[in-house]
């Protein structure tokens, strides 16, 4: 719509609203009948003297600049003052009206409900010596009317009243505005409170229940044995030593959050056959096909993929009937693919994990984390498969 129009032009009149432009219309249009009209009784006002260069050019001084007010109150003002103090000094009187309180009023009011507050005190003191020079060039009052003392003070009243209202409407706004951030800051903790949570639940999942059920199937096979094979029996105290150990640690960072906690290194791709070789020991074969070269992978990432691969191990050692399962790792430019399948019966009901639970919900949420793509389910010639596609670029901060 403004494209032919020059930049600045563009710039001053860009993102201008309704509200902005009708108080200047209506002055404008109230002050050009007050300057040009011989008996402007009707709109409550007299006609000012001067020139007609004077008379052209004074409406738009007064009125025009009302439609920044809000953006730029302070240079309003004085846009304001210089119009009424030229006609003062040209005509030596100075104009009078509710056409000019209008005007000069809503200018008043803006630079205190829209300005900084040291500009709306230094608007102010300009508008009070603005105001002296306009009452000194009153023809009427140096007359001696009597009647002028009065309207000369009702007149700087209103506009003391409308800088008042103005700085009151200002400090309210910015009452409400600071209630506004205090709630987001409020929601962004209760977000922040719940994310931790998840995250921690997750964590104590991901290193909890993989030892946990490997050291169920372990004690499981020695009782079905009748024997107390002890190469068993040390692994079993073995896994449940490690769980108490991570246990242990995750409740110290609950206990003392401001504390930095004794935290292991966190695994990653290389740290895969110490995991196969625990799966291996709860009794099912795992095979290791990579494509692709690992190296550059974010720290983020090593940690998201083996987290990823070791609950869907964990899901294989729980499935009943699972003897076999199969890690295919693909690595290429954009993104990581993990998929994880079995051997085993995906229909069976008596393993909820591969329907429901944290398990899932948590491989779903570190995907999501990274913009991937995840997918869970049976498999058409059996088994059960787990698909994830993480992009290689550092996930956002949750």
């Amino acid at each position: 719509m403004h494209a032919g129009w020059p930049a600045g032009v563009r710039a001053a009149v860009a993102g201008l609203s309704v509200t902005d432009v009708w108080p200047a219309v209506v002055v404008l249009v109230w002050t050009g009948l007050a300057v040009w009209l011989p008996d402007p009784d009707y709109v409550a006002s007299t006609s000012i003297a001067g020139p007609w260069w004077l008379r052209l050019v004074y409406p738009v001084l007064v009125a025009a600049p009302l439609v920044w007010r809000r953006r730029h109150p302070l240079p309003v003002v004085a846009v304001q003052l210089v119009g009424i103090l030229l006609q003062v000094a040209v005509t030596a009187d100075s104009p009078e009206g509710f056409w000019l309180l209008a005007g000069w009023g809503t200018a008043v009011y803006a630079l205190s409900a829209h300005g900084r507050p040291a500009r709306a005190v230094v608007g102010l003191a300009v508008t009070a010596a603005g105001y002296a020079l306009y009452t000194w060039g009153d023809a009427d009052l140096r007359a001696g009317d009597p009647s002028e003392p009065w309207g000369t003070l009702f007149f700087g009243a209103v506009l003391l009243v409308l800088w008042l209202v103005g700085a009151y409407v200002r400090h309210r706004r910015e009452q409400r505005a600071a209630r506004f951030r205090e709630r987001e800051l409020e929601r962004r903790a209760r977000d922040a409170v719940v994310a931790e949570r998840a995250r921690l639940a997750r964590e104590l999942h991901d290193l909890i229940s993989h030892n946990l059920s490997v050291l169920v199937v372990q004690a499981a096979g020695a009782r079905a044995a009748g024997a107390g094979d002890a190469a068993t029996l040390e692994k079993i105290e073995r896994s449940g030593r490690e769980s108490l150990v991570e246990m242990r640690r995750m409740l110290g960072v609950l206990r003392q959050p401001d504390d930095d906690p004794p935290w292991a290194p966190q695994p990653g791709i290389g740290h895969l056959d110490t995991l196969f070789a625990a799966v291996r020991a709860a009794g099912v074969e795992v095979g290791l096909d990579l494509d692709g070269d690992p190296a550059g992978l974010s720290a983020a990432l090593e940690l998201s993929v083996y987290r990823i691969v070791q609950e869907a191990l964990t899901n294989v050692i729980r499935h009943a009937g699972a003897h076999r399962a199969v890690v295919h790792l693909r690595f290429d430019p954009q993104s990581v693919t993990v998929d994880v399948c079995d051997d085993g019966d995906a229909s069976s009901t008596s393993q909820p994990e591969h329907t429901s639970g944290y398990g899932l919900i948590g491989m779903r949420e570190r995907v999501a984390l990274f913009g991937g793509e995840f997918s869970a389910g049976p498999r058409a010639e059996g088994g059960f498969a787990v698909h994830a596609r993480l992009p290689r670029e550092d996930p956002a901060p949750p």
